[in-house]
């Protein structure tokens, strides 16, 4: 089973830490304490990977931030699953959505305490709002006029409330979304960046921060990871404190970002690390996409009329895909494009195309199978 989920760890996965935080596990490297490795080159990318190590980051980037060879890095990531350190994930970006892991509910009971203990303290003063939706209202407005449909707490409400949050949509989920012209039904689980907004208490969360199909940074963890460009430091990604993305030990001891003298102390954030240890405690899994061939297909050359290039580029993507075995919602489209070397661009017109033409369909489901 170990080998098994060795060999599905791909460039564009992250690393969550459910029980230490990187920092620990480069502490324990560093003082001889976690002897996890023999080899010299597997113990050198440690110490290069794991002080770049952040949830919103995939293995490549992390590899062009480490200044590492991407087979290094994997090699270091693979022995950190193997070694039951880490677990690999999408990376946690708004856009993602998430269900309830089988069993939640026990694990849910198990986990309660190192949850709080995680928590608790780093969230005493954020105000956490749920149930129901907002009431409108202007800025000057008293919070509890703001939003007195809903129920708030004062620190970390339990961890039902929470999971309830990020994995249940109070609206209806039949609804039709649309994006970049393509056609996605709205599951009943609400993308984390709407959870974040809803416990947040925003009244007016976004939609969608990005296109569903794709992570924060597709270059680099699809099909242009293989010939991608460093990303600028002054982009979004660069700009983001990373300090809230290490992830707290849920023995309740203190954070990387807390050993730095620096607290998640606003709402959102907290939020965020929290979905990051439900996740990384399998307590709740993505929802992901996948493609399905909604009708048989026939060549658009059959009536003598050749069809634009364009279109023959699609219908040529379309057969190899389905020949592939991956039109039948058995392979999500991350996976599809890192095994096709597709980038966004390509995968998000392929896409368009097949709805347009009513060839495909997108299907939001957990992946049971892992296959990732």
């Amino acid at each position: 089973a170990a080998e098994k989920q060795q060999n599905l760890i791909r460039p564009y996965h992250t690393l969550l830490f459910p029980n230490s935080s990187p920092s620990e596990v480069l502490k324990g490297l560093m003082d001889g304490v976690n002897d996890m490795t023999t080899s010299p080159s597997i113990s050198h990318s440690l110490r290069r990977i794991l002080p770049h190590m952040q949830p919103r980051k995939s293995l490549h980037e992390i590899a062009w931030d480490a200044g590492l060879s991407l087979p290094y890095v994997m090699d270091a990531a693979n022995l950190l699953v193997q070694s039951g350190i880490c677990v690999a994930v999408m990376p946690v970006l708004r856009k993602n959505r998430y269900a309830c892991a089988d069993g939640v509910v026990s694990k849910m009971s198990s986990l309660a305490l190192p949850f709080w203990q995680s928590f608790g303290v780093r969230s005493k003063h954020c105000k956490f709002y749920w149930g129901g939706e907002t009431a409108g209202g202007s800025e000057d407005t008293d919070d509890d006029t703001t939003l007195r449909e809903r129920n708030f707490s004062v620190g970390a409400p339990h961890v039902f409330v929470i999971v309830s949050a990020l994995t249940t949509s109070v609206e209806d989920g039949s609804a039709i979304m649309q994006n970049n012209g393509n056609r996605v039904n709205v599951s009943s689980s609400p993308t984390l960046g709407q959870a974040i907004d809803s416990l947040s208490g925003v009244d007016e969360p976004t939609l969608n921060d990005a296109s569903p199909h794709y992570q924060h940074s597709d270059n680099f963890q699809y099909g242009e990871s293989r010939h991608v460009l460093r990303q600028s430091p002054n982009s979004a990604m660069g700009n983001m404190n990373p300090l809230h993305l290490n992830l707290p030990s849920s023995r309740g001891g203190i954070s990387a970002s807390a050993s730095s003298g620096v607290f998640d102390t606003t709402t959102d954030e907290i939020v965020y690390s929290m979905a990051v240890w439900l996740i990384a405690n399998k307590i709740i899994v993505e929802v992901k996409d996948f493609l399905v061939a909604a009708e048989a297909f026939h060549d658009s050359c059959t009536d003598g009329n050749k069809p634009p290039d364009a279109v023959l580029s699609e219908e040529s993507l379309y057969h190899e895909l389905l020949h592939s075995g991956c039109l039948n919602g058995t392979k999500s489209i991350p996976a599809i494009c890192y095994q096709f070397g597709l980038d966004r661009f390509r995968i998000e017109k392929f896409i368009a195309w097949g709805q347009r033409t009513n060839k495909l369909e997108i299907v939001r489901r957990v992946d049971v199978s892992n296959e990732t």
